[in-house]
């Protein structure tokens, strides 16, 4: 299965909007089901391995419900501090499409080569503002 990297980061802007701490200091945690719902751009299968691939890399944490060799459900609890980092990075849209495009023209869309990619950029950005 390939990694959709848009997909990826549409968790990420979801986790960060949509997925509060609760006043008794807990996470619900957003269902998959319930990530289906809202990202309608992506298929369950998509969002389904786009929340491994997060949660393997640090970046959410996440709880799946594994059974027949297959996930049955996922719950997203939260961004880890790894996940706010690289999302701010991302975040802004003409930092992504600079990063959408940088990454198709090497062929390469890791999460490193991405937060490489976006911190490039950044730092590009930021020159031209002290300048």
């Amino acid at each position: 299965m390939q990694l959709n990297i848009s997909c990826l980061r549409d968790i990420l802007l979801y986790c960060e909007s949509s997925v509060p701490m609760t006043e008794s200091l807990s996470f619900d945690g957003v269902r998959l089901n319930q990530l289906s719902a809202a990202l309608t751009d992506y298929s369950k299968s998509d969002i389904a391995y786009s929340l491994i691939m997060l949660d393997e890399a640090n970046l959410v944490d996440c709880y799946f419900v594994n059974a027949d060799n297959g996930i049955v459900d996922a719950l997203l609890y939260r961004l880890t501090y790894s996940g706010h980092q690289f999302l701010e990075e991302i975040k802004p849209e003409p930092v992504w499409n600079k990063v959408q495009k940088v990454s198709g023209s090497i062929g390469s869309k890791s999460l490193d080569v991405l937060s490489s990619i976006a911190s490039s950029i950044i730092s590009s950005l930021i020159q031209g503002n002290l300048s």
